[in-house]
């Protein structure tokens, strides 16, 4: 049966023409956004077989804005999440499914803030965080011309993994 599925969004800013970004292209998003209760994370293999299912719920989200020598903004992200496996098709250690897992939400988190600065988007919402917490840094910056973001703004980015549940499955030693 055919079913309604969200494919994309379109993000507002204020005096900037809409942009629409595809459901792919926000990926990321989900793990910086506070209201995310639940979300699966799918580990596959070079041949795009399905190594481990995952499921993690509330994302703990720090990020700290400051700014470079050059006097442009930079961020950190720090993600903190906990969850369970839910599938473990290939034997893997605990620390190597968590890495695994590190990696592929660091790398959903690059790839969604570098679709976001192809559509001059600011989709993780770094300028408010400036803003908020460095205000007289975002005065200057805004006073000269628009906010500036780069594909060096986003300088790092640490995901901590807990696995707290396995169910049934059974890590190799």
């Amino acid at each position: 049966m055919p079913e309604m599925a969200i494919n994309g969004a379109i993000i507002y800013h204020t005096g900037k023409k809409p942009r629409w970004m595809s459901s792919d292209d926000l990926l990321g998003l989900r793990w910086l956004e506070e209201k995310t209760t639940h979300t699966p994370l799918v580990l596959n293999d070079d041949n795009g077989d399905i190594k481990a299912i995952l499921h993690f719920e509330h994302p703990n989200v720090r990020v700290k804005p400051k700014l470079s020598a050059k006097r442009e903004p930079v961020y950190n992200l720090h993600i903190k999440v906990k969850g369970e496996l839910t599938q473990l098709n290939v034997p893997m250690t605990a620390k190597k499914l968590e890495a695994e897992a590190e990696a592929r939400i660091k790398a959903e988190i690059r790839s969604t803030y570098t679709a976001g600065l192809k559509s001059n988007v600011d989709v993780y919402h770094l300028e408010e965080t400036m803003f908020r917490h460095r205000y007289a840094d975002w005065k200057r910056l805004t006073n000269r011309k628009p906010f500036p973001f780069t594909k060096n703004s986003l300088i790092d980015i640490q995901v901590d993994v807990e696995i707290t549940n396995t169910g049934m499955s059974k890590f190799k030693a």
